[in-house]
């Protein structure tokens, strides 16, 4: 288990990038298993330096269904209260233990694929130490036999777990879907933002599994192509060749898969190391459908008006460099964190107000 530097910029971008995102040692897993066997799950708080190789010691979060929390550079003085807020919410938030979550199927239909932060021991069941409200799994069904529309599909998720007394509870959903074989309905009935999530996990989890940036950017591109080709086939009226046809439902679906190929948890750059990589990535799999989307399509306030929206928050604009002015400030959330943009003409009453300087220079 003893860890070493792995690091090496040479590999992105090439087949060798995904050993850098596994563990160096396979003891790492077998800690991660004997834990979720104890009901242990364990949230990690790294103060790194330099290369400390989260891709292994990572491992032991993501199987038990724990975080990691990264503070590169940590200053008492400047993250401090930052770690004691975080501290002090992964210590006061709700879970339960020893969780196992199967979901059951009728014929024609069945789950095929798992994201998340959990282990599997066997083909269905998803076993997870420590389940928080935070907590996410994104399951795909693969239909695989003819469905009568006669009849709807249905979907039963039961989730096993012991409660913060100790008491054994057992948890149902139950899901009815109508079946239908009209592809206009297909498409009126998509879901664009779990679309998304799904393809962000999916692509996430193989760029781990030995998958290249490059092959996957090509699967990705052609699978949006296809969809988008086959509602324009099939659904859509007569029009010029040239015209673009979008399904009302999906119509910013090339905005988030441009999005996501350009996610620095995908993205090769020498400007991201692959301990951030690895943290994202493990960050990532366990995202809920509304966090996937602001990852991906982060939220930016306009700080140069006095106007505020119905919320008291600043107005959001469109996330696009055209939308930021020099002489402004804007702010960037993307769940993660928040991003602070100060324009070079900024005006100085806005800075002294804010920041307590006169002058952009002067900002530590």
């Amino acid at each position: 288990g003893q860890l070493k530097n792995r690091e090496d910029k040479k590999l992105l971008n090439t087949d060798k990038e995904a050993t850098l995102l596994v563990p160096a040692d396979p003891i790492f897993e077998k800690v991660a298993r004997e834990c979720v066997d104890a009901g242990v799950g364990v949230d990690m708080f790294l103060f790194p330096h330099a290369y400390i190789d989260v891709a292994s010691v990572g491992k032991i979060a993501t199987v038990t269904g724990g975080v990691i929390q990264r503070y590169p550079m940590f200053r008492a003085d400047v993250d401090g209260e930052r770690l004691i807020q975080d501290l002090a919410m992964h210590i006061a938030e709700p879970c339960v233990f020893d969780a196992v979550l199967r979901m059951r199927t009728n014929a024609g239909v069945r789950p095929v694929e798992f994201c998340g932060n959990f282990m599997m021991q066997n083909a269905t069941d998803m076993e997870i130490a420590v389940l928080k409200p935070t907590s996410c799994v994104t399951i795909e069904i693969k239909h695989d036999d003819k469905l009568s529309e006669d009849f709807q599909s249905y979907v039963q998720v039961a989730l096993l777990y012991t409660s913060m007394s100790g008491v054994r509870k057992l948890r149902l959903h139950n899901l009815a879907l109508p079946v239908s074989s009209n592809l206009a309905d297909l498409y009126k009935s998509c879901d664009m933002d779990t679309v998304v999530n799904s393809l962000t996990k999916e692509f996430g989890k193989a760029l781990i599994s030995n998958h290249s940036y490059k092959n996957l950017k090509e699967q990705l591109l052609q699978r949006v192509s296809n969809s988008l080709a086959c509602y324009r086939q099939n659904c859509a009226a007569p029009s010029q060749p040239g015209q673009l046809i979008l399904p009302e439902t999906l119509k910013l679906l090339p905005l988030y898969s441009h999005c996501l190929l350009r996610s620095p948890a995908l993205m090769p750059s020498v400007e991201v190391s692959f301990d951030e990589k690895s943290n994202l990535l493990q960050r990532l799999s366990m995202m809920s459908v509304e966090e996937t989307e602001l990852f991906l399509y982060p939220r930016l306030y306009n700080l140069n008006t006095s106007t505020l929206g119905n919320e008291g928050m600043p107005p959001v604009i469109r996330s696009s460099y055209d939308r930021i002015r020099e002489s402004g400030a804007h702010l960037l959330d993307n769940g993660l964190v928040l991003i602070l943009w100060v324009g070079a003409n900024t005006p100085s009453k806005w800075l002294q107000e804010v920041l307590g300087v006169t002058v952009l220079d002067q900002v530590d």
